[in-house]
């Protein structure tokens, strides 16, 4: 779609949000001459930041409501991911004859350089920004953003096409792509698709673990020919061989076995990261890292090789990777106990894998908003690894009769201010503590970036972080 097919053309973004996508898409069109009409449920004051980014473009806005009228008139209708995919007013748009988007598709429509696309359910953060890394390390010109941080259709202009883009996609992105492509698969950007895992969660969105599988797996239907997936071997939510799009090349990686002798796929063996009988980095190389973050090295040298990158520069990258903050980062020793950052962890499993990577007798804090997921691999590796668990926020009150019949010393907490206080009254010197929620963080914050924020300022300064002061 060129900048001339936008001019003229009534479009309706639909939900200006907070996080810079509505924003991104309504400056992006109205740049391109479209006549925007920005509509959300939240009014002027709740979205007061976003409007002022607006400031001086012809944009229209509605707030506080939506009116079906704009619907009705819209020719292109961009969609921001927190708005569900069926609600009546998108499908009345479509039935009017609109074109129904997201930021990230018009991003995918105008960005100029090659795309390898990241997604999954843990770890596609971590893999975005060690993919991003080693490309940049050998040499190439290379942007990081979408979910990981930024959307990148403010930056796409600038995009050329010798640049690599590294995008991480939510299952909301993805799910709220556009049912047709502007590009022919021909020309579409994407050359890689990275899955790293796909477990249970955001249920409350997409229902069942096989909708929310679907969801991801529409990444599929961007690639062209020659195109390289790289998902983990044997998982149990890949589709058939002959439902895949015709010419894709798939790149299994082997976490926890050997892959079959002569198949083009990613392990590790023989000291090294492989790829077929090819050494991709050693093994010794690696930075000092937690060490289930291996499984996301090997995915993200297969990719980077998969782009062009020869092993001897891999191996010159690999050394100089750091991963992100709060991926069971170690804190070091504070008031003589050994603290680990896991902050995340906003489902059970991630948690249970931070309980097993550090071995018994940790103080786990998990709380915040439950999600409805199962437990019970969580209860049952706290009660095997940990010496107690405090519990904070909703799940204090909605986990900790739950927690007790399981054998586990549990403590309850009404926030994070008072869990981190609880910890170290409960704890000696020398002993572990993890913040490892398990739980969404909006019970009390936007973010888990911001409940993170809070528990490290709760360590440093035994209260609870106030953004205000």
């Amino acid at each position: 779609m060129t900048q001339g097919a936008l001019a003229g053309r009534r479009a309706v973004v639909m939900g200006l949000g907070l996080f810079g996508g509505g924003v991104a898409s309504a400056r992006f069109l109205a740049r391109r001459g479209a006549l925007v009409t920005v509509t959300d449920l939240r009014d002027a004051d709740q979205l007061a930041p976003a409007v002022r980014e607006l400031d001086g473009l012809d944009v229209r806005f509605v707030l506080g409501r939506h009116d079906a009228a704009d619907f009705d008139q819209a020719e292109l209708l961009v969609v921001n991911p927190a708005v569900p995919p069926h609600v009546p007013l998108i499908e009345r748009a479509r039935e009017h004859g609109a074109r129904v988007t997201s930021e990230v598709g018009l991003f995918l429509d105008h960005v100029a350089g090659t795309v390898a696309a990241v997604t999954g359910t843990q770890g596609k953060s971590s893999t975005c920004r060690f993919l991003a890394d080693l490309l940049a390390g050998c040499g190439e010109r290379v942007r990081l953003g979408g979910n990981i941080g930024k959307p990148l259709l403010a930056e796409v202009d600038e995009i050329e096409p010798d640049e690599l883009v590294v995008l991480e996609l939510s299952s909301y992105q993805l799910q709220t792509l556009p049912d047709d492509v502007t590009r022919s698969r021909r020309e579409s950007p994407l050359r890689i698709a990275l899955f790293t895992n796909v477990l249970s969660d955001h249920l409350e969105r997409h229902g069942t673990r096989a909708d929310y599988a679907a969801a991801k797996l529409r990444l599929l239907e961007l690639l062209p020919e020659g195109a390289t997936v790289v998902w983990p071997a044997n998982a149990d939510w890949l589709p058939e061989r002959d439902a895949l799009p015709a010419g894709l090349r798939t790149l299994p990686f082997h976490a926890n076995s050997a892959a079959p002798a002569g198949e083009d796929a990613l392990q590790f063996g023989a000291g090294s990261y492989r790829r077929g009988t090819l050494d991709l980095a050693p093994l010794d190389a690696t930075p000092p890292l937690p060490a289930f973050q291996r499984e996301n090295l090997l995915a993200a040298l297969g990719a980077a090789n998969a782009l062009g990158c020869a092993p001897r520069e891999l191996a010159k990258a690999l050394p100089a990777l750091r991963g992100l903050p709060h991926r069971l980062a170690d804190l070091g020793t504070v008031r003589g106990r050994r603290v680990w950052d896991n902050a995340v962890s906003t489902t059970p499993d991630s948690t249970v894998s931070a309980l097993r990577a550090l071995g018994t007798g940790t103080t786990a804090l998990i709380g915040g908003k439950v999600k409805d997921l199962d437990t019970s691999e969580l209860l049952e590796v706290t009660a095997r690894h940990a010496a107690r668990a405090i519990l904070f926020g909703q799940a204090a009150d909605l986990w900790l009769d739950r927690f007790r019949a399981a054998g586990i010393e549990t403590h309850a907490a009404p926030d994070v201010r008072t869990a981190v206080t609880a910890a170290f009254e409960l704890t000696r010197e020398g002993d572990a503590i993890l913040f490892s929620p398990a739980c969404s963080s909006f019970d009390a914050y936007p973010n888990f970036k911001a409940r993170a924020d809070d528990f490290h300022a709760c360590l440093k300064y035994g209260t609870a972080f106030d953004p205000s002061v």
